[in-house]
């Protein structure tokens, strides 16, 4: 009984990332429902999904209509577990260098979640003046809170340099670059470590306490052991005629 309880309370925190971006999506449509625009379809892109579960199920909102553009730098994996829901376009690159291949303005909601951290410091920050660049109203990045140590050993047992860790971010970080809105995720640094792997065994007692706390947790996002940040963009903003820091 314990331990059920314990895992449906893990269930909806890992879902607090997911209501968010329905939420936003919810919130752009209606954008245009109050400029009385009944019929349009919201561009949404996904950067670097690999073979996770992806968040395009999630999408699938009633009374909105999604295209869904996916990039990473194996596209084969992606292919795998597209949804049928969405009109889905998959493109092979490497980020942040192929995003130019977008236009200005191009989706209304980009979601960029545990990438950023697999850049050099230097390209982390030319992702986001790209995301800058190509974003109408909202994007969203998610990562560690400081560095975590991943080698580039993927879930196949292969090499992908791709997959290991190599710089660190912080909620201060991106609130310099514009995402001010913050939540924290996984849990406290002090309980978990690299990989979201708890640092010591958690027993029901400890579990159920900090599901419970959960909500509490996420407004702390400098204690937590990773953190998603939001940016609002405005869709006539000039924010990509600017160098990013340590440009």
């Amino acid at each position: 009984m314990i331990k059920k309880f314990f895992l449906n309370i893990i269930a909806n925190f890992i879902l607090s990332k997911n209501k968010v971006i329905r939420r936003e999506l919810e919130s752009i449509n209606q954008i245009f429902l109050d400029k009385m625009i009944t019929k349009v379809t919201l561009q949404v892109l996904e950067i670097g999904p690999g073979e996770r579960n992806l968040y395009s199920d999630r999408y699938n909102i009633e009374n909105i209509s999604i295209n869904l553009t996916l990039i990473d730098a194996n596209s084969d994996l992606i292919s795998k577990s597209i949804s049928k829901k969405l009109n889905t376009r998959i493109f092979k690159g490497v980020v942040p260098q192929d995003l130019s291949k977008f236009k200005e303005k191009t989706f209304d909601l980009v979601v960029c979640s545990h990438v950023i951290e697999h850049l050099s410091k230097e390209d982390g920050y030319i992702l986001m003046y790209e995301l800058d660049r190509i974003t109408k109203f909202v994007s969203l990045i998610s990562t560690p809170n400081g560095f975590s140590w991943q080698t580039p050993i993927d879930s196949r047992n292969q090499v992908d340099w791709y997959n290991a860790h190599l710089s660190s971010w912080t909620p201060h970080e991106l609130k310099e670059c514009g995402y001010f809105e913050q939540f924290g995720e996984v849990g406290p640094k002090s309980v978990f470590g690299p990989g979201a792997a708890a640092k010591f065994k958690i027993n029901n007692f400890l579990g159920m306490s900090l599901g419970i706390l959960y909500p509490l947790f996420q407004r702390f996002p400098n204690f937590m052991y990773a953190f998603s940040a939001l940016k609002r963009h405005r869709i006539d903003s000039n924010d990509y005629l600017r160098k990013p820091p340590n440009f």
